[in-house]
């Protein structure tokens, strides 16, 4: 694969974690309106595109409310622009990366084919609207990978981080969550376009992940970390909290990894970082 011929949409934190991990080219270049986006295209001739635009809110997904402008047009808006430039541009492999955070039910597990049906945030809802719209182009033999992710977790430092923003916390929830480990996103986004899979892909670990055991895990490091553990009830706050299956990943012979062995790895080579 020519990896030169791939090029991320974004300059974030994901963006930044696929340079680094998979060697992919970062176009920072602005996209307000769909000739911005082929203007890309023409210029860089990519096979692949990446697409790791997203507005999450500058401190939390609360935020969106407040900037629903820059919500709906990093979130739908750029994601309407892909799925015209499939149309346009069909050999052109386009990997759009989603979000686990629409589904309502905790206490179900959500396949690849199921369609998001949380709609009390704002975040969720244009989220809902961009896998949608994606979906149209897909199921018409168009190339294109809507990829749902969910909890972010990182070796790595960054306010995008789970880790980060949990051990910030004094009282969590411990409710079961699935979760995507940063560098097996990367293998998983490597072994997708290379296999040309296209449609919605969970790119979710194996297992679920309650937050009081990724905190211990920190505790055996740092022990004079503490926490308490309260309820959504109480924190008074609209959250989703959600069970993804990794089903066509593994029906395609992805070597995934298990929840259990990415929070050793990722707590391990957190501390280690952060104590160079």
């Amino acid at each position: 694969m020519q990896q030169s011929k791939i090029i991320i949409l974004g300059n974030g934190f994901l963006a930044n974690r696929l340079k680094e991990e998979n060697g992919w080219t970062i176009c920072s270049d602005r996209i307000e309106s769909y000739r911005d986006l082929e203007a890309i295209v023409r210029k860089h001739v990519p096979k692949v595109i990446v697409c790791a635009i997203g507005f999450t809110g500058a401190s939390n997904v609360d935020d969106c409310e407040k900037d629903i402008d820059r919500t709906i047009q990093a979130n739908t808006v750029v994601p309407i622009y892909l799925a015209e430039l499939s149309f346009r541009f069909p050999d052109v492999h386009i990997l759009d990366i989603s979000t686990g955070c629409m589904f309502a039910d905790p206490d179900r597990e959500y396949d690849d084919d199921d369609i998001g049906d949380y709609d009390a945030l704002f975040y969720s809802r244009t989220k809902i609207y961009a896998e949608e719209m994606l979906k149209y182009p897909a199921r018409q033999g168009r190339k294109i990978s809507i990829c749902r992710i969910r909890l972010i977790l990182d070796w790595k430092s960054s306010a995008k981080n789970a880790l980060d923003k949990l051990i910030r916390y004094k009282t969590i929830i411990d409710i079961p969550n699935s979760l995507t480990y940063v560098p097996t996103m990367c293998r998983a986004f490597d072994f997708i376009i290379a296999n040309k899979v296209y449609g919605v892909i969970n790119i979710v670990n194996d297992g679920t992940l309650r937050y009081p055991k990724l905190l211990d895990e920190y505790k055996k490091y740092v022990p004079s970390y503490s926490y308490e553990i309260t309820t959504l009830k109480k924190l008074g706050i609209d959250r989703t909290n959600v069970r993804l299956l990794p089903r066509r990943l593994a029906e395609l012979g992805f070597k995934n990894e298990t929840v259990d062995e990415v929070v050793r790895d990722c707590v391990k080579r957190y501390v280690e970082t952060a104590r160079k």
